[in-house]
């Protein structure tokens, strides 16, 4: 197993700073400014990607094994996509009137929620665990509309020279997190244990691993993404970023 990859990814999250003879004390304190929300937000994004990902590869036979159609595998699928395009607008609007730190956390919470459902389907009776499973797709595709928030937290708190590579960085993340996320499934194979009456196998324990996944980002988001003011608080200042970049493209 070579570190190449990860030593990559590391020098990649690394602020990047070009300082000048006259401004070089202020842009050095900007880059150690910028390293833990970049940091937090690549750790988020990079979870984000492996909870879409690690359920994929094994959806299907989960589904099946429920007594669900084909039909209804296909409904499942496009849920969770449908329920994260409805949600974007609205954690984006929420965060432009509120913090980014409440959005993040309730967001994140559905999507615990929603794997905690995914996992447990199976004790339910009747044709309860197919709802549950996609009623727990719809929590987790809510929560991963949280995406749109990190592109908007780098809008609102990266100097303009910077949006975008930190966006840039962000999408490899991304890219990078739904690459390796598969992989999961080889450790899940062997799966088979019993919480509280609930069994637990390769295909629902999938659940616990969004979980999990999820709980350690709420841990991201409030040790180390600090949070930003209002819109309205801000206002002042994007206005005057705006004039310069349309004095620029003039």
């Amino acid at each position: 197993f070579s570190c190449n990859p990860c030593a990559a990814l590391l020098r990649l999250l690394q602020p990047s700073c070009y300082p000048t003879p006259d401004t070089q004390g202020r842009q050095h304190k900007d880059c150690k400014k910028m390293k833990p929300y970049v940091m937090a937000l690549a750790i988020l994004g990079l979870a984000d990607s492996i909870s879409f990902m690690i359920v994929t590869p094994s959806l299907a036979f989960y589904v099946y094994s429920l007594g669900g159609s084909q039909d209804f595998y296909g409904f499942v699928l496009a849920i969770y996509s449908f329920a994260s395009f409805c949600g974007k607008p609205i954690l984006g609007r929420w965060s432009d009137v509120s913090s980014f730190m409440v959005p993040y956390m309730v967001s994140i919470s559905l999507s615990v929620l929603g794997g905690l459902l995914y996992a447990i389907a199976p004790s339910f009776s009747g044709n309860n665990p197919l709802y549950a499973v996609a009623i727990g797709r719809i929590l987790g595709g809510f929560g991963r509309a949280n995406s749109a928030l990190g592109f908007a937290y780098v809008a609102r708190a990266s100097p303009a020279k910077e949006r975008t590579s930190t966006t840039a960085l962000l999408s490899a993340v991304q890219m990078i997190g739904m690459a390796i996320a598969p992989t999961f499934s080889a450790f899940l194979h062997d799966i088979n244990f019993n919480i509280v009456g609930v069994h637990f196998d390769r295909l629902n324990s999938v659940g616990l691993i969004l979980v999990i996944i999820n709980l350690a980002s709420q841990v991201v988001v409030y040790f180390f993404l600090p949070d930003l003011p209002t819109v309205e608080a801000d206002d002042d200042e994007d206005t005057e970023g705006n004039r310069n970049d349309s004095e620029w493209l003039l």
